[in-house]
């Protein structure tokens, strides 16, 4: 075997060994970033779950403020049918009454709904949380207890890039190509 074929096969050696420990490296590495893009993931979801659970109790509060203005119409009607004078203006009153109160039963109706929402959006929210702060503390450990397994490797991946530059310098233009 020749000088140049003895320079291939260093060559080939210290890069085969090179790549492997780039491998481990990227590998140990790996399931954090998996973990990272979990969380990402639980914190959009939560940010996206805590906007629709601030429409939802808007849309609850307008409803409530429905209802009660609706209810102050009500009594204002009341107030006015008491002082009707004829039975046609009273008959009116009447009518007008019932109509008000039909549309404050679907505004409660409607209103039993959003709060129905805003518990389940608030469950929602509150597993969101939880899921959050476990997967944190999970992504914590794990990095802890990789840390030096990646410094390691990493200096691994460092020394061995000296050792295959060297062989690869040693191996003429010709043949590297």
């Amino acid at each position: 075997m020749g000088p140049t074929n003895i320079a291939l096969v260093k060559l080939s050696q210290a890069d085969k060994q090179w790549r492997a420990a780039a491998a481990r490296l990227e590998a140990a590495s790996h399931s954090i970033r998996v973990q990272e893009r979990r969380l990402a993931g639980l914190r959009e979801q939560l940010s996206l779950a805590q906007n629709q659970l601030r429409e939802l109790q808007a849309r609850s509060g307008e409803l409530d403020l429905d209802i009660k203005t609706r209810d102050e119409h009500v009594e204002k009607l009341r107030t006015q049918q008491q002082n009707s004078r004829n039975n046609k203006e009273y008959q009116a009153f009447l009518t007008e009454i019932s109509a008000e109160k039909t549309d404050k039963g679907k505004a409660e109706e409607d209103l039993i709904k959003a709060m129905e929402s805003v518990e389940k959006g608030t469950a929602e929210v509150g597993d969101l949380q939880k899921q959050i702060k476990e997967e944190s503390q999970s992504l914590q450990a794990n990095q802890r207890q990789l840390d030096g397994k990646l410094s390691a490797l990493k200096a691994e991946v460092e020394a061995l890039k000296p050792l295959r530059d060297q062989a690869a310098e040693a191996v003429p233009a010709k043949a590297r190509e």
